[in-house]
């Protein structure tokens, strides 16, 4: 016989529930040994201290509902993902820079690049958005300026996924750079 009885812990379900304000979802039993209770409640603390008079948790989860809830009527109203932009290509060339810090792009800017792509040291852009700030550039060949080693990979894997020639400058850091990108 198993350490506690199945049905007496059904029938005394209901005054738990009245005794911590619950709602009891399932009462499985998977052996002699454990049994799996869901429980809805406000007040998680209250349902764990009735639970532990029938013996010891093996594993406890709390989820807070209410956020859950929340946070799929965000998702839900969420406006769809906006399409990257794609530029027709009206250049020859064009250059997209990853910048750490507005002073560093504001720089760039001045200097004449099609793209700015926020990042640096610790905030590395993704492939998705040097391939955007690609796409948006209206150029035929794009030169791909990572002023970090970091950034080198991620700038590397749009080489296939861009819809033009994208030329990853590898060994450029943005002190090296005194030319001007007027074309």
């Amino acid at each position: 016989m198993n350490w506690f009885d199945t049905l007496e812990l059904e029938e005394e379900t209901p005054e738990m529930v009245d005794d911590i304000d619950n709602d009891i979802d399932d009462i499985d039993v998977d052996d002699d040994e454990i049994i799996k209770v869901h429980v809805h409640t406000n007040d998680p603390g209250k349902a764990l201290h009735e639970a532990i008079d029938y013996g010891s948790f093996v594993t406890v989860k709390i989820e807070n509902m209410r956020l859950q809830h929340t946070e799929k009527v965000l998702e839900a109203a969420a406006p769809a993902p906006k399409e990257p932009e794609i530029a027709e290509p009206t250049k020859e060339n064009g250059v997209v820079a990853v910048c750490a810090g507005d002073g560093l792009a504001a720089v760039f800017r001045d200097l004449g690049v099609d793209g700015i792509i926020s990042g640096g040291q610790t905030m590395n852009p993704s492939t998705d958005d040097i391939l955007a700030a690609i796409h948006a550039t209206p150029a035929k060949h794009v030169f791909v300026l990572p002023n970090n080693k970091n950034i080198i990979m991620a700038a590397e894997q749009t080489l296939p996924l861009a819809d033009r020639k994208v030329v990853v400058l590898q060994r450029f850091l943005a002190r090296q750079f005194r030319i001007p990108m007027q074309s």
